[in-house]
């Protein structure tokens, strides 16, 4: 009994310091293994323990971040991590696939095989993520910036891996296209991951979504540069550096589990509030500025590859053509934005609420005091309809039915969303939809609460001095 009692606070006393230190150990763990592998060669059984490690790892990363989606509160981040999950379940598939077929079966896989297609399908279920996680700066009217942007940013960095690695090695008859493809395609897309991933630590103000963003963000620095190299050598026919490579995969990927546990506050980011107060002040230039700079560094990369070559590149010819266009389109949205915000500004700041609702009265556009007087939603989420919120004499049909005509102004009532309600004037008038023939409703309301309170005073005190007369005739 006495040595169970041991054990157990024993076990109570290293859990939670393996649990602070997991990542030291790992790492040590990581170091220790790349050297036996360095010295047993391509040991078969240091191949499999390898291959074991590295799916273990996975599965726990992928565990991690969907296990984080499931915690947020916020819609759209809610289903970026979930890709996230997602694209490193389709990696962790590959993994399981590659490790079991060549550690165990001493199978040699052909190129292209289900490892790289389920490699490839994670690798864009990570892109679609971290182009469509929100965004803090850009909202409402920056969306088609926002969108501009991202796409500027990947197909500049697919450009210069173009130039780079690709048709380099297609110049220097290293292997012909469509192995060159199936042996880089991995490195690629992760090199398009690491600038977009920057580009979404710029644009957001938490810390734990800023340290979370850097640190999945050198992950995938490590897994990408692996993978070019991983390349390179399967169009080499050498593979010198195996076990390495996956000690350098399994350091990767623990990156991914540390991201997700730092996004969710489980543990302590390596940003110090001044390096994060730092960031929040340049983030504004750095997000306007990434795009261009990299479209200009794709422009210098062409002209010299032209000198020096003597020829230019058709395919990145095309590309800067169509970035140059989208150039064009960023800075119209750019002034289009600026314009619009103005008018948005006013609207947010004004006291009363306002929002645009369709003729089915679904709420499609609304203001911070309409959210702050309901107590219902953040600006990311979905709106609820009109009839959840709205108590009036008339029906919502009736009521909209009678706004489309020249609009309408009466006394209503709002639902709050812990059940409670208020009085209100409320005003609709009727636009005319420009993407359809659908007539949509824009609408002001004013809270009547401090009036109705007002009027309740004024008559009870008519009402009293309608008494102290009558006391006073008697």
């Amino acid at each position: 009994m006495g040595f169970y009692n041991d054990h157990i606070m024993f076990v109570a006393k290293v859990k939670p310091a393996i649990q602070r230190n997991w990542l030291a150990i790992l790492t040590v763990a990581t170091i220790i293994y790349g050297l036996v592998a360095w010295r047993a060669g391509n040991s078969r059984v240091v191949s499999i323990f390898g291959a074991l490690g590295l799916f273990f790892i996975s599965a726990w990363a992928t565990k991690a971040s969907l296990s984080s989606s499931q915690d947020i509160d916020n819609k759209r981040t809610e289903r970026a991590w979930r890709y996230i999950g997602v694209g490193l379940l389709l990696w962790t598939i590959a993994v399981a696939y590659e490790g079991f077929a060549e550690s165990i079966l001493s199978m040699e896989i052909q190129v292209p095989s289900l490892v790289d297609l389920f490699r490839l399908a994670g690798s864009l279920a990570l892109i679609f993520a971290f182009g469509s996680m929100p965004s803090s700066i850009y909202r409402g009217f920056g969306r088609i910036r926002d969108l501009l942007d991202l796409s500027l940013i990947i197909l500049a960095t697919l450009t210069l891996f173009w130039l780079i690695f690709f048709r380099s090695i297609l110049m220097i008859g290293l292997s012909d296209p469509i192995p060159t493809f199936w042996a880089m395609v991995h490195g690629g897309f992760g090199v398009i991951l690491i600038p977009l991933i920057l580009y979404r630590v710029f644009q957001t103000s938490r810390t734990a979504e800023i340290s979370s963003y850097l640190t999945f963000g050198a992950g995938i620095l490590i897994v990408s540069v692996l993978s070019i190299v991983e390349g390179y050598q399967n169009l080499g026919e050498a593979s010198d550096t195996f076990g390495w490579l996956q000690a350098g995969y399994i350091m990767g990927t623990s990156f991914f589990i540390y991201a997700s546990n730092l996004y969710m506050g489980k543990m302590h980011g390596f940003l110090r509030g001044e390096q994060v107060l730092s960031l929040k002040r340049i983030k504004l230039r750095i997000d306007a500025l990434l795009p261009m700079v990299l479209v200009y560094v794709v422009v210098g990369f062409l002209l010299l590859d032209w000198w020096l070559s003597g020829e230019i590149d058709r395919f990145a010819m095309q590309a800067t053509i169509v970035m140059a266009a989208l150039l064009v389109a960023r800075q119209g949205a750019i002034i289009g934005q600026s314009e619009l915000l103005r008018y948005a500004e006013l609207v947010n700041a004004t006291a009363d609420m306002a929002f645009i609702c369709d003729q089915e009265g679904r709420i499609i556009l609304d203001n911070p005091s309409l959210r702050e007087e309901i107590g219902t939603w953040s600006h990311e989420e979905f709106l609820p309809d009109l009839k959840e919120i709205l108590v009036a004499d008339l029906s919502l049909d009736a009521l909209l039915s009678a706004a489309s005509v020249s609009g309408w102004v009466g006394e209503v009532r709002f639902r709050r969303n812990d059940g409670s309600d208020f009085p209100a004037s409320l005003s609709l008038i009727p636009i005319q939809n420009e993407r359809d023939s659908k007539i949509l409703y824009a609408a002001t309301a004013h809270d009547l609460t401090t009036v109705k309170m007002r009027e309740d005073d004024l008559k009870n005190a008519l009402g009293k001095l309608a008494d102290a007369q009558k006391e006073l005739q008697s």
